[in-house]
């Protein structure tokens, strides 16, 4: 949903996870297509990303997943709005090299997530294991609910509404 809070959250759990306060330091690279999570102005990034995180600032998810697994060795990427059949198959490239991945996709519930072209696709990768929804534009960054991926197919792959 619009002005959730998904960027804002993603931007501060990867401070927090490139800056050591949630596990040991991991190496983090953010995606940042429209620059909404790093800001960067002039090759620095205004926001405060912590000390291991590189920011591919401008390109496409695609390309610049793809470039992180090339030349950073992250051992986490995160994406503000993974979108299309390209994004999937690089994030598929990531996974089968041992890469975690933190995405986010606009949706209000399951059932509109559901309804989303790639969201199969992206399930079909086995990146992700937990889906988290968040409330709306009143409460901010707040979690509505936490779905394991298992249990959205337990029941022969019907999801849960």
């Amino acid at each position: 949903m619009p002005a959730s809070g998904k960027t804002t959250l993603l931007r501060d759990l990867t401070r927090q996870l490139a800056d050591g306060e949630v596990f040991d330091y991991r190496r983090v690279c953010v995606i940042d297509e429209r620059g909404e999570v790093g800001a960067v102005y002039y090759g620095s990034a205004q926001n405060d990303l912590g000390v291991t995180c590189d920011i591919l600032d401008g390109y496409p998810k695609s390309e610049g997943i793809m470039i992180a697994l090339r030349a950073l060795s992250p051992d986490i990427i995160l994406c503000d709005e993974i979108g299309g059949e390209q994004d999937v198959l690089a994030l598929q490239s990531g996974v089968n090299a041992g890469v975690i991945f933190i995405a986010t996709i606009h949706a209000d519930s399951i059932a509109q997530l559901k309804r989303r072209p790639q969201f199969e696709a992206l399930m079909k990768t086995g990146a992700f294991q937990k889906i988290v929804l968040l409330k709306d534009r009143d409460s901010p960054c707040s979690i509505k609910q936490i779905i394991d991926v298992e249990e959205l197919y337990s029941t022969g792959g019907c999801y849960a509404d």
